[in-house]
């Protein structure tokens, strides 16, 4: 399996915390943001077993995110880890980047 590699902006959007993928248009969003990893690895992985099931390469179909979202991408800080404990954002938007293979 090769990983896909994604960039994801997070921010806060009118009390919910949003990670959105830059290269393909998938999202999530939570409450707390120490939810967003895991949330988003779900969103990720229900995307790479439906495109399976139809029979096509993950991810091909989806196109990348909206430009207001690169343009975030590019004033946002890293969202860094420690000892892979999620530390919530002191600024927002922040950014990661995320490998998943499939």
């Amino acid at each position: 399996m090769r990983p896909h590699i994604f960039h994801v902006v997070f921010f806060e959007d009118r009390g919910w915390w949003v990670a959105q993928c830059l290269e393909r248009n998938l999202a999530t969003a939570s409450k707390d943001p120490r939810e967003l990893w895991g949330k988003l690895e779900t969103v990720l992985r229900v995307q790479i077993e439906a495109d399976r099931e139809a029979g096509i390469e993950p991810f091909t179909t989806l196109p990348q995110a909206p430009r207001r979202f690169w343009q975030m991408f590019q004033a946002a800080e890293p969202w860094q880890l420690a000892d892979e404990v999620l530390e919530i954002p002191v600024s927002t938007p922040a950014w990661a980047e995320l490998a998943i293979a499939a």
